[in-house]
């Protein structure tokens, strides 16, 4: 299970498709909006791990580093950079 998804009425985002998560990630309750995140902060947002360029995917709430295939969450709209918890991407399942 990926986690709650509070949406009324259903917005037809297929949960399924997304990735698999850690269990941490996949207990919290996901919303049907995306958040923005700031383009600003967006424009000085760097990997932690190889200090490289993110690329933001507002629908599935990640920023991701293609070059590592890792994703970093956003969580109530505040990026978690940290590197233990990136997440492969694409997920392996």
């Amino acid at each position: 299970m990926i986690g709650l998804h509070d949406c009324d009425p259903p917005c037809g985002v297929d949960l399924e498709a997304l990735p698999v998560l850690s269990p941490s990630f996949q207990t919290r309750k996901l919303s049907c909006v995306p958040m923005s995140i700031d383009p600003e902060l967006l424009e000085i947002l760097v990997c932690p791990k190889d200090h490289g360029p993110l690329e933001y995917r507002e629908q599935e709430s990640v920023l991701l580093n293609p070059r590592l295939g890792i994703a970093y969450p956003i969580e109530d709209g505040i990026p978690v950079m940290l590197i233990d918890q990136a997440q492969p991407w694409p997920s392996s399942a």
